[in-house]
């Protein structure tokens, strides 16, 4: 078969890296796949190191003609069977791509990792085949909320050899210096893409007042994300007095 997978988020988090390990997976098991995504994107970066083919688009928005475009020459020229799609941008472009290639029918499989506050179904329930979700309360609530497209369960994979490989291997020089100059004091990691829902504001905020308690402790943010986010929240870390107990890698 040949699956096209599309991303249009230029970082990287749990979702993507989980859409390169699906890829690296069916392309061991012989079908062709071929990922399309932002130019300089991480996924990108991390796509390429496993030999996975890449090309490129813009992916501005959920309408964007020159993206279109751009997907109608690919599935003209890569002819696939399935494309799977991680966001509603991505399902309302290549739903609106499908209404142009009728000639080469392909189907289109939304993959959803977690739940928003509030999920919009119209490109799911008019654009796309099918709803991959990784368990059954994400698939009760979807279809309580008003998912009438069939959704299926499959459980992310693990590949437990190469997570024990990674486990030996040692930390980055910057993050093992910092962890040294701060040696004794328990180290908190949070780990996740720099977002407003994950939660960085919350937990900064809970420990200043931690730390204004008599406190010790590192926090040892590990993700990358928007720019701005990150901007607003070290004017944050700043402003509290903490720069020293924080560190980005």
């Amino acid at each position: 078969m040949n699956i096209l997978f599309t991303e249009s988020s230029p970082n990287i988090g749990g979702q993507e890296l989980q859409a390169v390990a699906q890829m690296k997976a069916l392309k061991k098991m012989g079908h062709s796949v071929l990922l399309v995504c932002r130019e300089n994107s991480k996924i990108a970066f991390e796509a390429s190191k496993f030999g996975i083919d890449i090309t490129f688009a813009l992916f501005r928005n959920s309408l964007h003609i020159p993206t279109v475009w751009r997907l109608l020459g690919i599935v003209h020229s890569f002819h696939p069977d399935a494309i799977v799609c991680h966001s509603g941008h991505d399902s309302n472009i290549v739903g609106l791509v499908r209404f142009f290639t009728w000639k080469h029918p392909f189907r289109i499989i939304r993959q959803k990792t977690y739940l928003t506050r509030k999920t919009k179904f119209f490109s799911i329930n008019h654009f796309c085949d099918e709803v991959i979700v990784p368990g059954t309360s994400m698939k009760t609530h979807l279809e309580q909320e008003g998912c009438r497209t069939r959704v299926t369960v499959v459980p992310p994979g693990f590949d437990f050899q190469e997570l024990y490989v990674d486990s030996r291997n040692s930390l980055p020089p910057s993050v093992l210096s910092w962890l040294a100059s701060r040696r004794g004091c328990p180290v908190i990691a949070q780990v996740g893409m720099l977002r407003p829902e994950k939660g960085h504001e919350f937990m900064l905020n809970l420990l200043f007042h931690l730390k204004m308690n008599g406190r010790q402790f590192c926090w040892l943010i590990v993700g990358s994300g928007s720019p701005e986010l990150r901007e607003y929240l070290q004017y944050q870390i700043d402003s509290m007095g903490m720069h020293d107990d924080v560190f980005y890698c």
